[in-house]
């Protein structure tokens, strides 16, 4: 992917949303947490839906702490009055520790696979598990913060769940040459066995 940082182009965001301060994702994540349970409608259809928030929220958080730190946490839907509109942020480990609650929420309560392509599971959660336990990981113990362990090892375990599935395996026919192509030219993949998840 090209990166405007890494070639030079960066420039100073002139507005919130050029910066990554959108928050619009979060709020609906919030709404259907927060409302979920009012349908009248079965309470494993509600849950399904309400755990694919808390994925969505997790990944959003883990976003705004790799990009901002220390960022507010609001777990909870705003309108234009709330007080916590213009809180204070709040220390990034207590930030991820919310974020590791709702992804541990989102493994135990989302089906291994759906009726329907293209939807979070419990694999794509515990994917992005162990990508967010290795990032806060190795950024608590390369920056002296402490309680790294608990992260590393939950990437462990995450990954071990992830590889030891029997659900994934490396992307091969026999051709070397084109196999690792395949990967990035392929207009479908959902029957690739090396992806977790795609659209």
């Amino acid at each position: 992917a090209f990166s405007r940082v890494s070639a030079g182009q960066n420039f100073v965001p002139t507005n919130a949303s050029d910066a990554g301060w959108n928050w619009g994702i979060l709020r609906k994540c919030n709404i259907l947490v927060q409302n979920y349970k009012r349908p009248q409608i079965s309470e494993t259809i509600k849950n399904s839906y309400a755990v694919e928030a808390y994925f969505f929220r997790a990944w959003f958080y883990l976003d705004k702490v790799q990009t901002f730190g220390d960022v507010p946490y609001i777990s909870k839907a705003l309108d234009n009055t709330s007080e916590e509109l213009f809180g204070p942020r709040q220390p990034r480990k207590q930030v991820m520790d919310s974020v590791l609650r709702d992804i541990d929420k989102a493994i135990e309560y989302l089906p291994a696979t759906w009726s329907t392509g293209g939807r979070v599971n419990k694999y794509v959660a515990l994917a992005l598990k162990s990508r967010l336990c290795l990032y806060e990981g190795t950024y608590r113990k390369y920056h002296n913060l402490g309680d790294f362990e608990k992260y590393l090892n939950q990437c462990v375990d995450a990954s071990t769940q992830l590889m030891t599935s029997g659900k994934f395996s490396l992307y091969k026919t026999g051709n070397t040459a084109s196999d690792y192509k395949t990967l990035f030219v392929s207009k479908d993949l959902s029957t690739n066995p090396e992806i977790i998840f795609s659209r």
